[in-house]
Order: C-alpha cells, then structure tokens, then sequence
C-alpha cells in the first residue's frame, strides 16, 4: 500500500519491521518493495530485496521482478550487472528472457555505442528462440549510428528488410546520421532517396542531422541545399537550423 502511494522507504521499513518480528510476509510484499524501487532506478535497494526474496523459502519471484531489475540496471549504465540478472532469471524462475528483456540489454549497449556487444545481443535471439523486431534492430542501428559506423548500419538495415521487417523513421535516421558522422554526405543522401521511395517522409532530425554535419565540413552550398530541398518537402525549419 504504502510502495503503491510512492513511499517506498516506508514499505521497505514495514517489510523490514515484519521480518524482525518474526512474522512471515508474502513474496507479493517483497515484490511490490523490489519492483517501485527498481521502477526509480534505484538499483542498489531492489537487488537488496530481490536476493533477499530468492534466498528465502517463500515463493520465488516472478518475471516482472526480474524485468525491471535488468532494465533499471541497463538504464543506470550498469550493464554487467543487468547481464548478471538476465543470466539469473532463468536459473530461478524457469523462464527465458522475452524480446521485450533482450531489447533493453541491446538499448544498453546503443546507449553507450557498443556495436560488437550490440551485434553479440542480437545474433544470439534466435538461439534463445526470440525473433528480433523493428525495435531490436534499431538498437542495433543506433548503436553504429554513436560511432559513425556507417558500413555496419548499412549491413544490419538491410538484414532487416530481408527478415521481413519495416524500418520506421528512427531506422532510417540512425542510418543517416551514422553516414554523416561517417563523413559520407552521398550515401546519407542515398538513404532518403531510399525513405522517400517508400512513401516514408523525412522528419526534421533527418534532415538536420546532414545540414549540421555538412556545415561543419564546411560545405555550405551543399547544407543551404539541403534546407531549401527539406523546406520544399512541406518540413519546417527551425530557428537553429538557419544559425547553423
């Protein structure tokens, strides 16, 4: 009750309270303590609580523990340990990661520009018998968008398309902008091509993301080209896109 209300120091000094007393409280009662704290991205106290439930003879704790204890770790940016709580999911609740799991430990990694770990993540859903979705691959995108790695944003895009699957704005984006930290203003320019062939328009990052860039290679023929060509499009320029 009091977790529900937001007050999740309290709850955990009630459970805490309850346990002292030689009571016995329920795993819902741990779970409802580990799950707020995790929800706040507080790590520390839910991975206190979770091992503490799992340690117990109560019931063990349900998926949607284990869930938010990874995804708050990836959040934190502490992804070997949010690796160490997907590894443990299995071995006490019987359950694999779903997609929605594997997709937060491949955001972790876009979040901090790890291709190889971001590759590593996706390559291995089949295995565990998840198919990867348009979100597993825009990880996957924007992971080798952080590091310029246009030749590997490229490659995985197209194994997207091949799988079956429809990239959205984002995708596209990721790709541009990979392409443009890459250097490679023809290429990032080919990728709208390609958007627009699909009935998809362009949004304002997309087209940004190759004027800034332009503009700090220092050709602005090409920029002021390219805003005049987005303007036509029916996509408004902003006020930092004329300063840059």
């Amino acid at each position: 009750m009091l977790a529900n209300c937001g007050d999740v120091e309290a709850a955990a000094v009630a459970l805490e309270r309850i346990i002292n007393a030689d009571a016995r409280p329920t795993a819902a009662c741990y779970a409802v303590v580990i799950c707020t704290y995790a929800r706040a991205g507080k790590t520390g106290e839910a991975e206190k609580w979770l091992n503490a439930l799992i340690d117990s003879d109560l019931e063990k704790p349900n998926e949607i523990c284990f869930k938010l204890m990874i995804s708050a770790c990836a959040k934190n940016g502490d992804f070997n340990r949010a690796k160490d709580w997907f590894e443990r999911m299995h071995s006490v609740t019987g359950s694999a990661p779903d997609l929605t799991i594997h997709n937060v430990m491949m955001d972790a990694c876009a979040r901090s520009g790890d291709v190889d770990g971001a590759e590593q993540w996706i390559r291995s859903m089949p295995e565990a018998g998840v198919d990867p979705d348009v979100v597993s691959y825009s990880s996957v995108l924007h992971a080798c968008a952080k590091v310029g790695q246009a030749d590997r944003a490229e490659s995985w895009f197209n194994c997207m398309v091949e799988a079956g699957l429809q990239p959205n704005v984002i995708c596209y984006s990721a790709v541009i902008h990979a392409c443009m930290k890459f250097g490679d203003a023809d290429r990032a320019a080919q990728t709208i091509e390609r958007m627009l062939a699909t009935g998809m328009k362009p949004t304002k990052i997309s087209y940004s993301t190759i004027i800034c860039q332009l503009v700090k290679l220092g050709d602005i023929a090409t920029a002021e080209a390219w805003l005049h060509r987005m303007i036509a499009a029916g996509t408004e320029a902003d006020i930092v896109m004329y300063n840059t």
